[in-house]
């Protein structure tokens, strides 16, 4: 069994609202584990980021070598540092039925509960969401035209939204930083076996020069929907897969992470 010494809790700011009820699970999955505990903010650390090859909101590492990226559990964390994983993800893919929703807006600040309303479950402590409001602010400062994405809705309830940035605000090691290169940090739909996806990811596309973006870049998982994923669901949008970029632990087993891109016809 491994000797667990050390939990680092690695986050890119409050850009997923699950950020802060994940930080408490790995502090008190620490406590149980009898190990030191320690948190850090990446945005400034992009070093940080690259030495653990940090492509997500927020990642747990255990022992410096265990990379956990996804909301879990501290017991669940203690499980997965005792046990370990050894065995790959096998999923099919999930909301296959594609449908369309009934109005799309912008994804400012001011529409960041509603998007939060779609990958939280009712209830969820508000911490995330606030601070998820107060990064959106802060990062909407610095973003052409002000908004962060899209948020579509149907029968007036959100449920599906995509963020961006440019690359260059994005502290994970990317190949490559530069203003025109645009970066999904998410894209998400609500579940009951329907997906929304295409239709944020197809207006995006069509209107991603409007945020100077000659490109677009995303990370997701080559089978597991997270993050992002899978893979397969860009690649039907006309991605290409540029690289792989290792393994990515999850709660049912293990997967690969792949670097996927397309130019987005930028008018000048």
């Amino acid at each position: 069994m491994l000797e667990v010494k050390r939990v680092q809790f690695l986050h890119f700011g409050a850009q997923c609202p699950w950020q802060a009820w994940m930080k408490e699970q790995a502090r008190e999955a620490a406590g149980l584990l009898g190990a030191d505990f320690e948190t850090v903010d990446v945005t400034g650390r992009p070093e940080l980021a690259a030495r653990h090859n940090m492509f997500f909101p927020f990642l747990t590492v255990i022992n410096g070598l265990l990379r956990f990226p996804a909301p879990a559990t501290a017991r669940r964390l203690v499980e997965l540092a005792r046990d370990g994983v050894s065995h790959c993800v096998q999923l099919p893919e999930r909301m296959s039925r594609a449908v369309q929703g009934d109005r799309l807006r912008r994804l400012t600040p001011r529409a960041v509960a509603q998007a939060c309303s779609v990958c939280v479950p009712a209830g969820f402590p508000p911490d995330g969401q606030r601070l998820k409001q107060a990064w959106a602010e802060a990062m909407a400062l610095r973003v052409k035209g002000g908004d962060l994405g899209l948020l579509l809705f149907d029968g007036g309830r959100p449920v599906a939204a995509l963020e961006h940035l440019p690359s260059g605000l994005v502290p994970y090691p990317l190949p490559r930083k530069e203003p025109s290169l645009g970066f999904i940090t998410c894209v998400y739909s609500r579940g009951n076996g329907l997906d929304y996806r295409p239709q944020v990811m197809e207006t995006f596309l069509r209107q991603a020069h409007r945020h100077g973006y000659g490109e677009v870049q995303v990370v997701a998982g080559r089978t597991a929907p997270h993050p992002n994923g899978p893979a397969a669901f860009f690649i039907r949008h006309g991605f290409r897969e540029l690289a792989s970029l290792g393994p990515i632990v999850l709660e049912d087993g293990y997967d690969q992470m792949v670097l996927l891109g397309r130019e987005t016809g930028r008018r000048r």
